[in-house]
């Protein structure tokens, strides 16, 4: 699964054809206190209380979550299908449709949906692989959420930052080392690694 802080790991999957399904935090911008958040209050105000941001081209919720995916663009077509699948591109200064509101409860609705895949993973006793992208310091920190909120212990992970750091449950990869944003093969040999130290 993924956890942020964008949507590069979830992208990456889709490329390895590892991404199964859809869970909540694969198509949005996610702060280290906004996941805090969300778990300690299970997930009550995710994607509701939405507001636009200063450049009105993405939305963002109660707890600061920021969905760029999800939504038409102003003047766009609009497929319902694709509305909450994240395939709507980010186009930095392409405002969002005035009519968004119209969307939320479609969106909401398959939002509604991941949150109830992600918890039945986290009531799951098999070990579980995150991918994420943060500071290795808030991925430590990720990882004590997962133990205070879920009673869950058993979670990997594989980020991406520059910083040099390795333990049991946590590989780093620095995915953009050869001058290349978010190469899939060093996500791949992350994963490879992360899953040696699960099978030993």
């Amino acid at each position: 699964l993924t956890v942020g802080s964008d949507c590069s790991p979830a992208y990456t999957l889709r490329n390895l054809n590892l991404r199964e399904f859809a869970l909540p935090f694969d198509w949005n911008v996610s702060y280290i206190d906004s996941l805090e958040r969300c778990f300690r209050e299970d997930f009550r105000n995710y994607h509701k209380n939405l507001k636009l941001n200063d450049k009105k081209d993405l939305l963002v919720d109660e707890y600061g979550f920021k969905f760029p995916h999800d939504y038409p663009k102003k003047n766009a077509d609009v497929n319902e299908s694709e509305l909450g699948e994240g395939v709507i591109p980010q186009t930095k200064g392409t405002e969002i449709t005035e009519k968004w509101s119209e969307y939320h409860d479609i969106v909401l609705e398959k939002y509604s949906r991941r949150i109830e895949r992600f918890r039945q993973i986290m009531n799951d006793t098999k070990p579980i692989v995150v991918l994420c992208r943060y500071r290795i310091y808030d991925v430590l920190r990720i990882q004590k959420f997962f133990a205070q909120y879920y009673n869950k212990t058993n979670v990997y992970f594989v980020n991406s930052c520059a910083q040099s750091y390795e333990t049991d449950k946590i590989k780093n990869v620095f995915t953009e080392r050869n001058q290349q944003w978010n190469e899939a093969a060093l996500w791949k040999e992350g994963i490879d690694a992360i899953i040696k130290k699960i099978e030993l």
